[in-house]
């Protein structure tokens, strides 16, 4: 009986002490609903990273959409998130003022510093609403008036 304690505790340790990961590191988005954005407008998300380990750690946080004309605003090159806690960060994107309607997927890669080791990866929709354009533009106006008259002016509406 000693015997089958002794050795259901030991592969209980053995077990729980390999799946124990030394860098407890967590990234996730506050909110993953879709988000419907004009052409050149910028949105907040809200991230949190989340530290379990027992060290301090350095993380990046960076954008890698595959389309080059999405940017992040900020640069978060270096995080540092204190051991056993939660940070929180505003990270501000902004659509491409040439990005076409549609729905679109940004994503963010974090890694830890400094062997630059991925550890997490957030991904967030995003609808880009049509944008409409209207150009007005003056058909004739007359060169100059007197006292009296009457003026007509023509507009077209593009």
């Amino acid at each position: 009986m000693l015997k089958s304690v002794a050795i259901l505790f030991l592969v209980t340790f053995f077990v729980h002490s390999v799946q124990v990961r030394p860098d407890n590191l967590n990234v996730r988005l506050l909110s993953d609903i879709r988000k419907e954005m004009a052409p050149g407008a910028t949105s907040n998300i809200l991230v949190i990273f989340t530290n379990n380990s027992d060290t301090d750690k350095e993380v990046e946080f960076k954008l890698s959409t595959q389309d080059n004309n999405w940017r992040q605003i900020m640069n978060y090159s270096s995080i540092l998130i204190e051991k056993k806690s939660s940070l929180s960060k505003i990270i501000s994107i902004k659509v491409p003022e040439n990005a076409k309607a549609g729905d679109y997927s940004i994503n963010w890669e974090a890694y830890e510093k400094p062997g630059n080791e991925p550890f997490g990866k957030v991904s967030m929709p995003v609808r880009v609403m049509p944008s409409y354009e209207i150009k007005v533009v003056k058909q004739t106006v007359p060169p100059y008036l007197f006292s009296g008259d009457t003026i007509v002016v023509k507009y077209q509406i593009q």
